[in-house]
C-alpha cells in the first residue's frame, strides 16, 4: 500500500492541488487584515568644499572656513516610514472570497482522500485477483497431476 501511494502520479497531483489551495487560502485570509508597511533608508552624505552653497558662503562670510568644513564632514541620513491600509467589507467581498477559499481547501482535500481510497481500493482488488489466480493455478497443478496418477 505505501509503495502504491507514494508512486502514485495522482496522489502526487492531488497532493500539490491541495497544497496550492491551502497556500491560496492564506493569502486570501490576508485581506481581513491590515497592510503594514514599513520603510527605512540610510544615505551617507557628503558635501563638497567648492558647491555654490559654499561659494556663496565665501562671499557672504568673513571667515567662512570653520563653516564650510562643518558643512562639508560626512553625515548619514536617516529614514523611515510607516504606512497601514485596511479594506473595509461593507459588502461582505472579501468574506465571501475567504469562504470561498475555504471550501476549495475542503474540497481539494476531500479529492486527496478520494485519490488515496481510490489507490487503496485497486491495490486491494489487485491483490485479491493475484490470489484468486494463484489458487486457480494450485488447483490446475493438483488436477494435471491427479491426472497423470490416473493414467500411470
Amino acid at each position: 500500500m505505501e509503495k502504491a501511494l507514494s508512486a502514485s502520479p495522482d496522489i502526487r497531483s492531488a497532493t500539490l492541488r491541495f497544497a496550492s489551495a491551502r497556500a491560496q487560502q492564506k493569502i486570501v485570509s490576508s485581506q481581513q487584515t491590515p497592510d503594514i508597511n514599513a520603510t527605512d533608508s540610510v544615505t551617507w552624505i557628503q558635501q563638497s568644499e567648492n558647491s555654490p552653497s559654499t561659494r556663496a558662503l565665501k562671499e557672504a562670510l568673513p571667515d567662512p572656513d570653520e563653516l564650510i568644513k562643518l558643512m562639508a564632514a560626512p553625515s548619514n541620513w536617516y529614514q523611515g516610514g510607516l504606512d497601514f491600509s485596511w479594506e473595509i467589507d461593507l459588502w461582505g467581498h472579501v468574506r465571501r472570497t475567504v469562504e470561498a477559499s475555504d471550501a476549495d481547501v475542503e474540497s481539494q482535500k476531500a479529492m486527496l482522500e478520494m485519490a488515496r481510497l481510490s489507490i487503496i481500493g485497486d491495490v486491494v482488488n489487485n491483490y485479491y485477483n493475484l490470489r484468486g489466480i494463484q489458487q486457480q493455478i494450485m488447483l490446475a497443478k493438483q488436477d494435471e497431476k491427479a491426472l497423470e496418477n490416473a493414467f500411470l
